[in-house]
């Protein structure tokens, strides 16, 4: 484990916030949560291709944030995700 130097002129008392990394991953594909579609058990989203058809895309999910969702199969780097 590392940590930053602390700031100049701290003093005992003062507080502080921390964040801790407990888990990353490098380039992953992620959308925001709103973007996802389930439905009976079916992780899905709506994506629009180069001629701006829409159609949906079955995704299988990793790792969530309140805001974001890894997408670990079904959609690749660039395409364009339709939100809700």
């Amino acid at each position: 484990m590392q940590l930053d130097q602390f700031p100049e002129g701290l003093t005992r008392g003062t507080q502080l916030s921390v964040s801790i990394v407990t888990q990353r991953k490098e380039n992953a594909v992620t959308i925001p949560l709103a973007a996802l579609r389930s439905y009976a058990g079916r992780n899905y989203v709506q994506i629009v291709d180069d001629q701006g058809n829409k159609r949906e895309v079955d995704v299988e999910i990793g790792q969530q944030t309140a805001t974001d969702v890894e997408i670990v199969k079904g959609l690749t780097p660039g395409q364009k995700v339709v939100g809700r």
